[in-house]
């Protein structure tokens, strides 16, 4: 158990840098989605259509690659390193030659042409970073990761806000995105000190174009799935629906980077280090699940609780219509604390050939929800979203009881109870605030829920899981008196 108890120490320092971010993202987010509104946010979430699908292709897939392979040398880096920079040059100057098209196709006006170029100039960055961020990783150093990333986050946010309040508009967004890669980059190089060279041979780029290929698949698909639902608003609905939709999208995503992202990268991690000894790795992977579903599923529930008057007091009045969407959207997270670790394990041994099954066919699922859901609008689409990702969870579970001979059952089990705790503190934060809303301003109230669903958690924690809750208890105390050393032997006693 020590091995998962390093890994959860690794994990709480990566989430603690989300943590982080999520706060000052949030904060750069509510004032620029203030000034942009509504319509301008889903223009530049279009423009996120084209170039996330290509970020896939020169970040995404090459880092996971070099972090599964048992053994990589100065020669693979090498050739991850030019061949994913060449793929971002390239992608980056299609792009801008393409603009036009795009915006003709996406419908998105002459804004997006304009910056669909700025936004193309991330790529070649992100391609930089895929070398010194695998080889952190590998060497489960995910506190200079987290540090690196929150470096990154505190300058680009600052200077998105610095820009919306000068008037730039939607170029605020852009530059943002544009200043995080850049010195995300920066700080990655100067921490891991790596270089680039010339030291490579054809074989090293045969051997990661083997498991690139199928890596390159199951993201690209996964992409697509998360991307649908803004094509068919764009051409069903608009841009404005677009911003909605995307917002809601945005917060579900800030919070999945707190806690599913730094669960992601340990996983994969720790699994691919011990992929043949099926004992640690389907300890791993339980282990891992009750500690997500302790940690996400309070998180999304309890902002759908809070979104009628979270998105209104944060965002402004005319995030209003968004208010279902994100409620819905958030239903999301529940899976998540499952669908990312099971992702994590396929990877992480060595199978992602069948993660593209999986991503195939909520694509497919997700395709066809949205379809049926065409006539009855934007929180229509949102539930067809949801729905996709639900009647395909089976999928994953079973690939992952393949490999590690956790059951279907156990895997839900890991999760259950943390997820029905979850679901009635949701319920009692709601109940309070419709009783409380017409007399307490939202400024007020907000931080009461918080403390009012905090509280409700963890009581009904210790009625479900008295573990988990003495080990929050027990972190939470450390925190408060800062001492870092006790969080590290609380969650290094962890046995899952």
């Amino acid at each position: 158990m020590a091995q998962f108890g390093h890994l959860a120490s690794g994990a709480a320092w990566s989430t603690a840098g989300k943590a982080l971010q999520l706060a000052l993202s949030l904060l750069a987010l509510a004032v620029i989605a203030r000034i942009v509104g509504p319509h301008a946010y889903g223009i530049f979430a279009l423009g996120w259509l084209v170039v996330g699908l290509f970020e896939v292709v020169v970040s995404s897939a090459p880092t996971d690659t070099l972090i599964q392979r048992n053994t990589i040398s100065r020669g693979h880096l090498n050739a991850t390193f030019w061949a994913t920079l060449l793929m971002g040059l390239l992608i980056a100057a299609g792009i801008w030659a393409g603009a036009d098209l795009a915006d003709h196709w996406l419908d998105g006006g002459a804004l997006l042409g304009a910056i669909l170029p700025a936004r193309a100039a991330a790529l070649p960055l992100l391609a930089l970073a895929v070398a010194p961020t695998a080889i952190l990783l590998r060497d489960s150093r995910f506190k200079a990761v987290a540090g690196a990333e929150t470096v990154a986050s505190i300058i680009s946010n600052l200077a998105g806000v610095a820009l919306a309040v000068a008037g730039t508009g939607i170029w605020s967004l852009v530059g943002m995105e544009l200043v995080r890669v850049a010195v995300l980059c920066i700080a990655l190089f100067a921490i891991t000190r790596w270089r680039p060279g010339l030291a490579m041979r054809p074989a090293h780029l045969r051997e990661l174009l083997a498991f690139n290929a199928s890596t390159w698949g199951s993201w690209g698909l996964g992409y697509l799935s998360s991307q649908l639902p803004r094509f068919v608003l764009a051409a069903s609905l608009g841009a404005q629906a677009v911003g909605f939709y995307a917002l809601a999208q945005r917060l579900f995503d800030q919070v999945k980077n707190i806690v599913m992202i730094p669960a992601y990268q340990v996983v994969q991690a720790g699994v691919a280090r011990a992929q043949h000894d099926t004992g640690t790795t389907r300890r791993l992977t339980e282990g891992t699940l009750r500690v997500t579903g302790v940690v996400a599923c309070p998180l999304f529930l309890g902002i759908a609780a809070l979104a009628p008057l979270l998105v209104p007091a944060v965002f402004g009045e005319s995030w209003k219509e968004a208010v279902s969407v994100v409620q819905i959207i958030m239903l999301l997270g529940v899976l998540a604390s499952m669908s990312v670790v099971q992702a994590a394990v396929i990877r992480g041994m060595g199978k992602p050939h069948w993660e593209i099954l999986y991503e195939l066919a909520v694509l497919v699922a997700t395709a066809v929800f949205l379809l049926l859901s065409l006539p009855w609008g934007l929180d229509a689409a949102a539930a067809a979203v949801v729905l996709g990702s639900l009647v395909t969870a089976p999928i994953n579970a079973r690939f992952v009881r393949d490999l590690t001979g956790l059951s279907v059952g156990m895997q839900l089990g890991a999760v259950f109870n943390a997820g029905l705790a979850s679901l009635l503190m949701a319920g009692g934060v709601w109940l309070v605030s419709l009783l409380l809303a017409p007399a307490i301003p939202a400024p007020l109230l907000l931080p009461l829920l918080v403390v009012v669903g905090a509280f409700l958690y963890w009581a009904l924690l210790k009625w479900s899981m008295p573990v988990a809750a003495r080990i929050i208890q027990d972190v939470a105390v450390a925190l408060a008196r800062r001492d870092i050393g006790a969080v590290r032997a609380t969650l290094g006693g962890l046995t899952g």
